[in-house]
């Protein structure tokens, strides 16, 4: 992950910024993956409309939820690992009628990460810069019967 967003941080960093004391109501909900016994990868959701207004370059009502996710196991990646997290995730959160749209932000450069979203059903909407630098905006919206 490092090698797509910099600067690097801390573990100390990582533990103050995901693991507050008490969660507040905005904050993400963190879950990791497991292959025998053994965490492979993160992965977070948040609701979109209580993230920071500077994130994102739209307005975004209730109902869109943001992603973040990653395969930390070097011997998982490249193995469809991500694109198995991703849709067993985003399945997960479309059980929320209310849900309506997913989005992810992966660095521009990142191949792998954008066809793994791809791979799962996610649209390259546009180039954006956020806080943490250059991303591309991917969108899922949830498909409505006909």
């Amino acid at each position: 992950m490092a090698r797509w967003w910099s600067p690097a941080c801390s573990l100390d960093e990582v533990r103050q910024e995901c693991l507050p004391a008490q969660p507040a109501a905005d904050a993400a909900h963190p879950f990791l993956a497991w292959v025998d016994d053994q965490a492979i990868g993160y992965i977070q959701s948040y609701l979109v409309a209580m993230g920071t207004s500077t994130w994102w370059p739209d307005e975004v009502g209730p109902g869109v939820v943001g992603l973040d996710g990653l395969i930390g196991s070097a011997a998982h990646i490249g193995r469809g690992w991500g694109a198995a997290l991703v849709s067993q995730f985003r399945d997960r959160l479309l059980l929320d009628e209310r849900i309506h749209e997913i989005r992810v932000d992966p660095h521009p450069q990142n191949a792998a990460a954008r066809g793994c979203y791809r791979k799962v059903g996610f649209e390259e909407v546009v180039p954006i810069i956020t806080p943490d630098g250059p991303a591309v905006l991917m969108i899922y919206r949830r498909q409505r019967p006909a």
